[in-house]
């Protein structure tokens, strides 16, 4: 029932559904918390997603698993706590691909765009498995700050991994080298494109 109003965007509903399960008896497991967490990151609800995060971590029983660790790292990232989302992300005992994304994104998207590169290097560095998403908001990061050489860079792994016909990889590479004044090279990567949707037009132009 909480991933169902979680899923219908009715944060607000989902987040009165632990207190009653707490009426009921009901012990939350991952699941529970991984949809509750995710409600108050929708509806905005900075310190019920506080206090969750610190019934979390006073279970104890919750220390590894990813899926929730990764929806604690989001929900302080869309709250704009990025130092909270990295003390959680520190704290985590597994970390997954999203996990690094997700930090990554947090802190590109709160204005932290030269953390967020050395993060995406660090996460190079350390053997993470890159996805189309990992270097989405790695080149975000670069359009912000103007690193097109750093962005180049970023390409040449994206092409040995034959993700250079990703739309959404396309598309922030085209955003990337405009913003850099690298007209010719955003063309390129828009002329190689095998679809082009909305987003990719209004990049180029």
């Amino acid at each position: 029932m909480l991933s169902a109003y979680q899923r219908a965007g009715c944060g607000v509903s989902a987040l009165k559904l632990l207190r009653e399960m707490d009426l009921d008896g009901v012990r939350p497991d991952s699941v529970t918390y991984v949809s509750y967490v995710t409600a108050c990151s929708s509806a905005g609800a900075v310190e019920q997603g506080k206090f969750t995060h610190s019934r979390i971590a006073a279970t104890g029983h919750f220390a590894a698993d990813v899926s929730v660790g990764n929806s604690l790292v989001n929900m302080y990232g869309k709250f704009g706590l990025v130092e909270e989302a990295r003390t959680v992300f520190e704290s985590m005992v597994a970390r997954n691909t999203v996990t690094w994304n997700t930090l990554i994104g947090a802190y590109t998207q709160n204005g932290h765009s030269r953390e967020a590169l050395v993060l995406y290097k660090l996460a190079k560095e350390s053997g993470v498995k890159m996805s189309y998403v990992t270097y989405v908001v790695a080149l975000g990061a670069c359009s912000t700050l103007g690193q097109g050489r750093e962005g180049r860079e970023i390409q040449q792994r994206i092409k040995a991994e034959g993700l250079q016909t990703n739309a959404c990889v396309a598309n922030a590479l085209i955003t990337m080298y405009g913003r850099c004044g690298s007209l010719v090279d955003a063309r390129e990567v828009f002329d190689a494109m095998p679809e082009r949707d909305i987003i990719s037009w209004n990049a180029l132009i």
